[in-house]
Formats: structure tokens, sequence, C-alpha cells
């Protein structure tokens, strides 16, 4: 009996001091942006996992300390207090995450961000056919309000999925897109054609996707939506087709692929949107820079060098003009696919083009902060959306 406590202390001493260690580290990365991969992971896992950055180390501690060897109190209590250093550091962390939110008159709902978790499919109430591109169809699935009552027509909401412009398709995003329309929006996510290394549709994809407002604007009335009302939203590659679309529809200069008319945009909200392709293209992080040019390479077919023409089309800030659409830019500030300079120079770019422009900086955020459902970096990019949006003439409820 004897041996197996000891053998019980003793891995309860390692196991406490395991945990204290990854989280240790995982911070580490979090904190030191120029660790390759130490980095990006560490950001990654603080942005979808927070509170566990502080309950596991405090868990790990009390492990320690209450089940270690008896015969060990100095190594117990070393080990115990650098996992509840860890905790502390872990908490300072989630603290300033959730401070932005707070910032942003987001309330974050910390109880929740426990059960955070990968998205989950999400039933639209409608999936259509749009149009189609080079004989393949594209669809586009809308979420409709819960409610019975009777109300106004709902402000429509058009996603557009991201994925590097070569993945993805209009189910990305489905709990997002239901969230709104439990909120009163007609929450709308959009197929656009897909770009590979064989097929560069740099000047055809930002066409697919007038197509699609084309139709919303057309045909959201039949399924209870506002047509003089329509917002989009997007993030990564999304994020720079959305706000592309939106300057370019109200700017005149957005042709929509099918023919129709393209609606005015009421408002953009970009989540580390891929603005100065350019700079994306040069990212030099091991790695991850490689990655970019992948993304890149498919979208355009080739370097800045080679294409600089098809690089400042589909750059936003070419299409910078005073009538743009309201923008709200929420960035991670340890992004390493996107670096978040790019986006503050961006914003300061769009604020002196006399576009009215909103940059929420996240701190500790990865490229894909916000994609565990109930995280911190979730739930600020909806409620931050759904601030910005009915600040803008877009709250359910109303006629405008």
């Amino acid at each position: 009996m004897d041996t197996l406590q000891k053998l019980a202390r003793w891995s309860a001493l390692i196991a406490g001091g395991i945990i204290a260690v990854a989280f240790g580290l995982l911070l580490v990365g979090a904190h030191l942006h120029s660790i390759p991969y130490l980095s990006p992971y560490g950001s990654l896992f603080l942005n979808w996992f927070s509170p566990w950055f502080v309950v596991l180390p405090l868990f790990g501690a009390a492990l320690i300390w209450i089940a270690g060897p008896r015969n060990r109190r100095g190594l117990r209590q070393a080990l115990s207090l650098f996992a509840i250093a860890v905790a502390a550091v872990g908490a300072i962390a989630v603290g300033r995450m959730v401070a932005v939110a707070h910032d942003n008159g987001v309330s974050i709902d910390l109880v929740g961000t426990l059960a955070s978790h990968a998205p989950l499919p999400a039933a639209p109430d409608h999936d259509v056919v749009y149009s189609s591109f080079e004989g393949e169809p594209l669809g586009l699935v809308l979420y409709k309000s819960d409610s019975q009552e009777p109300r106004p027509r709902a402000p429509v909401l058009v996603y557009v999925h991201g994925g590097g412009w070569i993945v993805g398709d209009r189910f990305a995003g489905g709990e997002n897109m239901r969230w709104f329309a439990r909120r009163g929006w007609l929450a709308i996510s959009i197929d656009y054609p897909l770009s590979s290394r064989e097929r560069h549709l740099w000047n055809s994809t930002i066409e697919q996707v007038g197509c699609a407002l084309a139709w919303v604007k057309s045909n959201v009335h039949r399924f209870g939506g506002d047509p003089r009302r329509i917002s989009l939203i997007g993030d990564s590659a999304g994020g720079n087709l959305a706000i592309n679309a939106g300057y370019r529809a109200n700017a005149g200069t957005l042709r929509s692929s099918c023919g129709g008319s393209v609606p005015r945009v009421a408002a953009v909200s970009a989540i580390y949107p891929a603005v100065h392709p350019a700079e994306v293209y040069r990212n030099a992080f091991p790695q991850i820079g490689d990655m970019a040019r992948q993304y890149m390479d498919a979208y355009v077919g080739g370097s800045p060098e080679q294409f600089p023409d098809r690089y400042a089309y589909i750059n936003p800030a070419s299409h910078i003009g005073p009538q743009a659409p309201p923008t709200l830019l929420i960035v991670g500030e340890s992004d390493h696919l996107l670096p978040p300079h790019l986006t503050h120079r961006f914003a300061a770019e769009a604020k002196r083009g006399g576009v009215n422009v909103q940059l929420v900086r996240f701190p500790y955020g990865q490229h894909l902060f916000d994609q565990a459902t109930n995280s911190v970096g979730n739930q600020l990019v909806l409620g931050a959306t759904r601030r910005f949006l009915e600040a803008h003439g877009q709250k359910p409820g109303r006629e405008e």
C-alpha cells in the first residue's frame, strides 16, 4: 500500500507539474510574438480556451500541494507556486481580452467561455441556388428570425466566408448567422467561386459577390428582409471581399456577373481582413509566410512584382471613397498570417478618405481567434458587430 501511495503522490506531482509547464509555455508564446511555432499556437490556444489558462494551472497547483509526496515539501511548494504564477499570468491575459470587449460595449459571459467549442453545423431555413460559375452551381443559405410576432421587415446581414479564397462554402459561420437571426436579422451566407493553382479568380470572385448581392436585393422581401437595409460581414479573405464589395457597391463600380441591380451597403464588419495583399504576400514569418503566399498565388496568380495591377485591384485601399459604408474592423493583435499593422494602416487610410471607421484591437488575438463558439473572441465579434450595425440604422424592429 505504501508503494502505491508513493506512486500516486509522485504521479500527482508530475501531472500537476506538466500542466503548469505546458500552460506556462503556451503563455510565453502568447506574449512573445516572434517565437516560431510556439507563438502562433500559444495565442490561438489562449483565444479559444482562455478560462482554462486559469482553472487548470490552479488545479495543477492544488494537485501538487495536496496529493504530492509528503517528504518533498520544498519541491511541492516551488512547483505549486509556479503553477499559481502561471494561473495569475493567464488571469491577467484573460482580463485584458475581456476589458477590450467591455470597452466596446460587449459583456462577456465568462461561465459560457468554459464551454467554448468548435463551430457546430446550424441548419439553415432555406438553401437556394442564386447563380453558377463555369457550370458549378453557387448557393446561399438564409437564417430567419425565430420570432412569430408581426414586425417590420428585418435588416439583412450577408456573410462572406474566409478560407484564403480557395476553401469554404455557404455553410460556414452557421452558428453565428443563427445568432444574428435570433436577434432579428435575416442572415444570409453565400458561396462564391474558389480559386486554385490552376484557376486565379482575382477579378471574377468579386463580381460573383455582386451577383449574390443583386439576388439579395431582388428576393429578400420574400423571406421577410428589407432590401433597403443590407450589410456585410466577412473574415480574413471574406473580410477583403466584404470591404471591396461594400465600397465598390456604394461607389457604383461593383458589377454583378449575373445582371440585376447591386444594392447600396449600409455597413461592413470585417474581422482580420486581408488588406494590403501585396504586403501579405511578403509575410516573412516562418511557415506561416509560405501559407500566405500560397493563398495569394492561387487567388492572384503570382507575386506583386509580376502582377502589380491585380494586387491593386483586390486591395481595399484602392476603393476608399467618401461613399463607402461605415466600417468596423476587428483585428487580432498577434495575427501572424495577416499582420495587424496592415489593418491599422488601412483604418487610418480609410478615415483620411472620409470613411466612418471603428477599429477594435483584440489583445493576443491570433488569426481565427473568434472561431471557437462562446470564446471571448467569438462573443466580442458578435457583440461588437451587433452594436455597430444597430448604431448605423440596422437595428431590428424598426423601419428606415
